[in-house]
């Protein structure tokens, strides 16, 4: 009996080893040329290669550069879930807010709408509605804003305050972004929206069914509508959840298109909606006291 305990420990143990792998075999990768395979990661090396086991108990060793994403809400084992987490980089703004960010075309943008109340040196955005040029951010139900981040009109989203209103700029201002961020011009918005392109279908519930525009930068567009104020203060609401995104580039509506007067009213923000149709970014004449909402790009 005696001689049997270790075969009988052994077997016990294997039992035990078998259960726990099931348990850890339940990430899913999924690679570029479309293949998506049931793995457990072993090992990985962010910007280098991934090790994985799949369930027969092959390994496999893929370079990052194929790898497109592991699946989400999956459960990774212990000793591999940090090196994981390590694919998504981020970006934490003043107020611990952290956002997700990929490079897209050669340019770092953020994938999640901004959130922040304060700008990157501390100052507090003023909240509220109002027809006016000072800087606002729009604070609608709380629970939309992790979903979908804040609505900022266009003083509060560049940093201008009245005095500036009519004077045009051109180039990069950090606006409401973090430090070493800026606002998206109109032209690099141009050039992200094609590869964004690609993955866009016609959505009856935008919201639902299209959480993100997949490229092969992942970028992320969430619906969050534009506070729209056709009559000023009349909507203390989202509007167009679902429908619409809008984000604001710091780009004023050049001279040669309107005069001094409608360049203070007017900036341009990148219109999206779930259609496949366009091949380039539609970016539209918005008015500044619109609050809608912003991503950032990194400096270079």
């Amino acid at each position: 009996m005696k001689k049997l305990l270790p075969v009988l420990m052994l077997l016990v143990f294997t039992a035990m080893s078998v259960v726990m792998y099931a348990q850890t075999v339940i990430n899913i990768l999924y690679l570029k040329n479309g293949s998506v395979i049931k793995c457990n990661v072993l090992e990985m090396e962010i910007d280098k290669q991934i090790k994985i086991e799949t369930a027969d108990g092959s390994v496999f060793v893929y370079p990052m550069s194929d790898v497109l994403k592991i699946g989400k809400n999956m459960t990774l084992q212990s000793n591999a879930s940090q090196s994981a987490r390590s694919v998504e980089k981020t970006i934490t703004d003043i107020d611990g807010n952290v956002y997700r960010i990929r490079e897209i075309n050669g340019l770092t943008w953020m994938i999640d709408n901004l959130k922040t109340k304060h700008y990157a040196d501390g100052t507090k955005i003023s909240s509220g509605i109002t027809t006016s040029f000072t800087p606002y951010l729009y604070y609608p139900n709380d629970e939309y804003i992790d979903k979908y981040g804040l609505l900022y009109n266009w003083a509060a989203a560049v940093r201008l305050d009245n005095s500036e209103q009519i004077k045009y700029f051109n180039g990069h201002r950090q606006g409401v972004c973090p430090e070493g961020w800026h606002m998206p011009t109109a032209n690099e918005f141009r050039e992200a929206f094609p590869i964004l392109a690609k993955k866009v279908q016609k959505k009856k519930e935008w919201a639902e069914q299209v959480e993100e525009i997949r490229s092969d930068s992942m970028f992320s567009v969430k619906s969050a509508g534009g506070f729209n104020l056709p009559y000023p203060g009349s909507k203390n609401k989202y509007n167009k959840i679902g429908e619409v995104s809008l984000f604001w580039t710091c780009t004023q509506l050049p001279h040669e298109i309107g005069s001094m007067i409608r360049e203070r009213f007017y900036a341009e923000a990148f219109y999206c909606i779930p259609l496949d149709m366009y091949t380039s970014a539609p970016l539209l004449p918005t008015h500044k006291y619109t609050a809608i909402s912003v991503r950032c790009i990194k400096d270079y």
